[in-house]
Parts: structure tokens; sequence; C-alpha cells
């Protein structure tokens, strides 16, 4: 009795150190790009097991796992080359087989290694598993296939009640009484309609599970009908160059497409293919929207598209733009002012008329735009500059007295109050507009991280990103703190940042990382 009761307190503080753990990681996500509305991104397998839900592109996978609502997109290991057509489980041998056009390839989860292929005289349609061996249906036949040897022989009948693993075929699920409304594309008030491209149900369950393209993967429940998106954190693009937020919205965009998160309903959607243009063939800089349209900075201008629609439009040189290359955006009610490779513009959404810019600019680049009470304050490549609402807009300069720093480049601005912050890549300047007065804080002694990058701020903080970690500056305790990936962050280089809503959100080249900071400084009091 007396090893019972150990074992039993040994079992429950196991798990409290299980769960205090996970309570830890729950204030940081990490978010990658999985799933998106390319051909290449669509996920085209979804596999279900007590634990585990596996989906696939042709590309990629990634596990989730039901119990700690946790994705792992570091699973598998070592995957076979890409384009593959769909994914399979042998659940005899809980191996994975990935199926190419004429030939498929075991996976072993157990090891974490690959078999020998397995090739077929035919396509390969639909694959499925009995004690025997591998079932493979073709155009031609069925084929029954050795685990071990790989070898095939043509079969003239086949055993009932198999388990077939496959392309979705949308046209015959409507047939299903269980699972006949999934069939049914998903509208948003973006981009439309959202196909179904794949779909699996739990055996002895009561879910299903389906993905759409551009929307990722739901969970239905089968009795209550109640759908929930599961891919929370699904980007469109593979890395992230640009954030914003605006309303109950937060907006990522990089190489690829744009994601739009919002935060309310928690729902997560993929803008990557519209009408007539597809994203993933542009370099996608920066983006703004509003809930009427989003602007998108790129590499030919700005693509701009509205709610409802799927046909995107373009503002270029020919609308007046001092460059192609978008570096930043900010929109202001009717108002989009636009960062460019060759200086700032302004371009009047409501008129939808021309844009202009400033001479004698045109050897800028703006890096960021930050907006105050009467005043539009550029970080640029050959340092600050300021446009007076009241004056014309006017652009000038500070005067002799502002550090030396702010003739260089700098790579953020942001209004907080009464103060400006500037960042150079050494140096953050704070300019308090009421004493016309600065305050010079260098990065070595205080935030020695890395070398500055971006930079954002909120009421209790001012958040730097560099190339070597996150940097919080507690403004209320002139506190200093450093965060890496050991604490939760995705990618050390962090090349954008944004703070909103208690949340802290960091894009880099891997990815997304949202931080909820004030949901943390909570449970510390």
């Amino acid at each position: 009795m007396k090893n019972s009761a150990k074992i039993s307190k040994a079992v429950i503080a196991l798990i409290l150190f299980l769960i205090g753990g996970a309570w830890a990681q729950s204030d940081w996500h990490q978010y990658r790009s999985f799933g998106g509305a390319t051909f290449e991104g669509d996920i085209r397998t979804i596999i279900t097991d007590p634990r585990y839900v596996y989906a696939f592109s042709s590309a990629a996978g990634a596990r989730y796992d039901k119990l700690f609502d946790k994705w792992d997109f570091s699973f598998p290991l070592h995957p076979p080359s890409s384009n593959f057509q769909f994914t399979a489980l042998d659940h005899y041998f809980n191996d994975l087989y990935f199926v190419y056009a004429d030939k498929m390839i075991p996976y072993r989860l157990i090891s974490d290694m690959q078999n020998p292929p397995i090739f077929l005289p035919e396509t390969i349609a639909q694959v499925a598993f009995g004690a025997e061996g591998v079932w493979v249906r073709t155009p031609g036949g069925y084929y029954l296939c050795d685990r071990w040897s790989g070898k095939c022989s043509k079969e003239s009948a086949i055993p009932q009640q198999l388990e077939w693993f496959g392309r979705v075929d949308a046209e015959s699920l409507r047939s299903n009484s269980r699972l006949y409304f999934l069939a049914e594309p998903i509208w948003d008030s973006w981009a439309g309609r959202h196909y179904l491209t794949a779909y699996a149900a739990e055996f002895t369950g009561r879910y299903a599970w389906a993905a759409y393209s551009g929307l990722g993967l739901w969970k239905y429940d089968l009795i209550s009908k109640e759908k929930i998106q599961v891919t929370k954190g699904f980007l469109a693009s593979t890395s992230v160059s640009g954030l914003y937020a605006s309303g109950h919205t937060v907006g990522t965009t990089g190489q690829g497409g744009i994601t739009l998160i919002t935060k309310d309903s928690d729902q997560w959607q993929q803008l990557n293919k519209l009408f007539n243009l597809d994203l993933a063939n542009y370099r996608l800089n920066c983006l703004a929207f509003d809930d009427k349209r989003v602007f998108i900075g790129t590499d030919r201008g700005i693509i701009t598209v509205k709610r409802g629609s799927d046909f995107a439009t373009t503002i270029t040189r020919y609308d007046g733009l001092p460059d192609d290359m978008i570096t930043a955006l900010l929109l202001q009610s009717d108002t989009l002012w636009v960062g460019t490779r060759s200086g700032p513009a302004i371009y009047a959404v409501k008129s939808g008329g021309k844009s202009f810019g400033w001479e004698g600019q045109d050897e800028r680049e703006v890096n960021q735009i930050a907006l105050g009470t009467g005043q539009v304050y550029l970080a640029t490549s050959q340092g600050g500059l300021i446009l007076d609402k009241s004056d014309s807009l006017k652009i000038y300069r500070y005067d002799g007295k502002s550090p030396v720093e702010m003739d260089g480049e700098l790579l953020g601005v942001a209004v907080d109050g009464p103060y400006v912050w500037w960042l150079s890549g050494d140096v953050l300047l704070r300019y308090d507009r009421r004493s016309a007065s600065w305050e010079k804080y260098p990065r070595a002694g205080n935030y020695n991280a890395g070398r500055s990058v971006c930079l954002a701020v909120d009421d209790n903080n001012l958040w730097i990103g560099t190339d070597a970690g996150l940097v919080r500056f507690e403004k209320a305790k002139s506190l200093w703190m450093v965060y890496r990936k050991e604490d939760g962050l995705l990618d050390e280089h962090v090349a954008k940042v944004l703070s909103v809503d208690g949340v802290l959100w960091a894009g880099g080249q891997l990815g997304l990382t949202s931080f909820s900071w004030k949901e943390k400084d909570r449970e510390k009091r």
C-alpha cells in the first residue's frame, strides 16, 4: 500500500510538472507556412488516430496533437522528396506511405527511416492496407504489394471494407449520409469560395477533419455540426516581411501570400492566388488594410484587393509612385502613406486618383512610417524626415542639435505620446516633443542582443527586433530584457515586430511568433 501511494504521488507530480510546462509555453506560439492556397501548398491528405491528426501537402507534413492542441511542424523529421500525390497510414504497422505517380515510399514512424520504394506498372489512384499486404487501385485494376519485398501482383478481387486513401473526390462525398456537408465550399468575405482538398473521419470518435484551400484544417462535430478552425498558425507565406493591425485583425505578409488573423473569432485566412494574379509571383514587402480593402506593397507596385472580391488592381509608377519597389505602407482613413526605394509618396484612396511624391527624395529608401499629431515621421536610409500636415505636407528634418545618428540610416520610428522613438543599427533615440530634448540608448550596455532591425511600441513597452533576439524595454521600470529561442521565439533574426492588444508579434525568415506579454505579466503579480 505504501509503495502504491508513493507511485501515485510520483505520477501526480509528473502530471503537474507536464501541465506546468504546457502553461509556461502557452504564452508563446509559433506559426509557419503550411496548407496554402497554391497548388504546392494545399493539404492533400488528412489521417487521424486516437492521439494525432496528420496533415500533408505535396511537399511537407505536420502533426496536430489533439490532447495539447499543439502543432508539430518538425514532423516527419526526414520525409521523402516533395511532389508526392498523397499520403496513407498503414494501421497494421503504423507506417506512412508517401504515394507518387507510380511508386510508394514507406516511412517508419517508430524509427524515422524510409524503406525502399515500391514500384507499380500503372498510375496509382488509391491505396489501402490489409493483413496480407498493401492494396493499390489503378486505372487498369487492382494490385496487391508485399510490404517487405515490394513485389506487386495484379488481383481480380479485393477484400471488402478496405479503407482507401487517395486524392479527395468532393462529388462522391455528397452521397455520404454522414459526411456530405463537408463537400460544400466555405465562403469568406475576402476571396470568395474555398474548396475541399482533403478530409478524414475518426474511426470511433465524433469528429471529422476537413481541409479547404486557403483556409487550412477544420474540425467538425458530427453531432452538433459545429466547426472549429484548427490551423491557427498556418501562414500563407514562408517568411514574414510585413506586419500590420487594424481593428480586430492582424495581417502578415511575406514570400507566397498574406495571412489575415481575426482576433475576436480566432480565425486565420490565407490570400495567395487571386482571380487575376498569384501573389507567389511577387516579392511581398509590406501591407496595410482596413475593413474594406487590403494594400500589399511589392517589388512591382501596390496590389489592392477590395473586401468581397478576389480581383486585384495595381498602383505603380504610371499612377505617380516614385518607384515600384514598395518598402512601407500606412493607411490613415482614406489616405495611404507609401514608402518606396526612391522616397515617400501619398495616395488618395477614396478618389482613386494619382499618387504623388516629393522632389529631391529619390535617393532615400523609406524603412518605416509613423503618424503623430499633425506630423508624419519617416525613417529612411539617409536620416529621419518629418511631413508637416499643417503646412501643405512640407518635408523637413530636425535642427542641428539632433544626434548625429539622425543623419544616418534609420531602421524604425514609432510615436509614443509626447515621445518619438528613432532606431538605428546600434542606437535607440528618444525625442521629447514637449522640451525638444533628446535621450540616447546605445545598444552596448542596454540591449546587447544583436544589431537592431525593427521597432514597435505600446503603452507599456518598447520592442526592438534584432539579428540575435527580441528586445523588450519596460518603460515604467526602465528594464531591458532579451528573448531568444529558449524562451519561445521561433526565429532569433527578428525582421518585423508589432504589438497590439497585449500580444507581441515577431516575424522572420522561419515564420511568426506571438507572445502574450500582458497575460504573462498578469501571472507574475
